[in-house]
């Protein structure tokens, strides 16, 4: 029996997930903290749609800023890159 489940993994800091988008992947949700500064320019067109605003294309993620704080309780490493995509 199939199931409807998506298969996710979380991607963590920008250059990764500019590194996933580049092999094809589909950032579903991004998730960054107030300080953008490592944004790489592959990102930061996805800042417009911050709080999972999107435009009329479809395949856009939903996007949403989160405290540092919050971030770093989510982060998998001592200091959160301050992004993470799924």
């Amino acid at each position: 029996m199939m199931t409807n489940s998506k298969r996710l993994i979380a991607v963590e800091g920008s250059r990764l997930i500019e590194e996933a988008l580049k092999c094809g992947l589909k950032l579903e949700k991004l998730f960054f903290s107030s300080s953008t500064k490592n944004m790489t320019p592959v990102l930061q067109p996805y800042l417009d749609m911050e709080h999972g605003r999107k435009d009329s294309q479809k395949s856009n993620p939903e996007v949403y800023r989160v405290s540092s704080k919050l971030m770093q309780t989510w982060s998998s490493v001592t200091t959160s890159p301050g992004t993470i995509g799924t």
